[in-house]
């Protein structure tokens, strides 16, 4: 959990089932379902503890493996209250990385930024893969 310079709330975590999501409009990132249990989640309340914004954040693992977690560990916001949150997948790293949205064959979520920004779109072998993911104070991915 960490605040933003405005007093607004951010949790992040992973859920089976059950989260009441609510899409903020605009351009912030929204995914309203579980690709395969569990997907990681974020979610943002005001000062007052009213929910703003949640998305579910994650993938779909491959059917050979069929095995899938993708789980929010951490978030951080920074000075201009950009939202940092780091996690891990088991989820196929399938995303667009080039529309930074959610995904349409329920790969994980990927954006290359280009320029200076680390990126690395490959699974690279073992269990796991983590993630490191920006969002900006309207939840643009």
């Amino acid at each position: 959990m960490t605040v933003d310079s405005q007093g607004r709330i951010y949790i992040v975590g992973a859920s089976e089932n059950g989260l009441f999501v609510k899409d903020m409009g605009g351009t912030s990132y929204y995914q309203p379902n579980i690709t395969k249990s569990p997907d990681a989640f974020i979610a943002r309340f005001n000062a007052c503890g009213v929910l703003q914004w949640s998305t579910y954040f994650g993938g779909q693992a491959s059917l050979s493996t069929n095995i899938d977690d993708d789980i929010a560990y951490n978030v951080k916001v920074d000075n201009n209250d950009n939202i940092y949150v780091c996690g891990l997948t088991r989820a196929d790293l399938g995303g667009n990385s080039s529309t930074c949205g959610v995904p349409q064959n329920e790969g994980f979520p990927l954006c290359d930024l280009g320029g200076l920004a680390f990126f690395d779109g490959t699974y690279n072998g073992g269990y796991t893969d983590c993630f490191i993911s920006k969002f900006d104070h309207s939840g643009y991915l």
